[in-house]
């Protein structure tokens, strides 16, 4: 328990801007468990089956392997601070398209720029940290982001599973529900 309130005084000394950095990942991953659980389940009942949805989920995996050396260019050339935001404000858009596309490739294609955009956004991580760090604060500022990072993932993704149990006990209540067949 001493552990935990060491972390949290560290975490009131840190500057601004590395508290408001894991204040944003904190919501990201709690928001990011959610959706990545919901958008599976969205993808299964739109018909897909697994392993079209794990070829999904591949896509972004590839998108983010191949744009990680060029994602640290990016961050070199255009400052952490700018690609945080462009990458933000991709993710966005690519996640809009991610819900209004239907059909096999274009759900692949969304899935792969995703990746890439993620690959900005997790190179940008450890430099933005150090810059906005002393020294000192620097083992715990990084263990927390990624302690954070894990956690709240973890509570999107359990979010995510029960208001998708209560969507789901909602409409058998209802009647309104197909059940599968046996």
């Amino acid at each position: 328990m001493s552990l935990l309130i060491d972390y949290v005084r560290q975490f009131t000394r840190l500057q601004r801007n590395a508290r408001l950095y894991l204040i944003s990942n904190a919501l990201s991953g709690v928001s990011l468990g959610i959706l990545l659980l919901l958008y599976n389940l969205y993808l299964d009942a739109l018909g897909y089956r697994a392993d079209f949805i794990g070829a999904v989920q591949f896509a972004a995996t590839v998108g983010a392997g191949l744009a990680i050396f060029p994602a640290g260019l990016c961050v070199d050339r255009l400052g952490g601070k700018t690609v945080l935001i462009l990458a933000s404000l991709l993710m966005g858009l690519l996640g809009a398209g991610q819900i209004l596309f239907r059909q096999a490739l274009p759900l692949l294609m969304t899935a792969f720029l995703a990746g890439i955009v993620s690959a900005a956004l997790l190179v940008v991580n450890a430099p933005y940290l150090t810059q906005n760090s002393l020294p000192a604060e620097r083992s715990h500022l990084f263990s927390l982001n990624l302690v954070v990072t894990l956690v709240t993932s973890v509570a999107g993704r359990l979010l995510g599973g029960g208001a998708a149990c209560l969507a789901s006990s909602a409409d058998l209540a209802d009647g309104d529900a197909t059940l599968p067949a046996q």
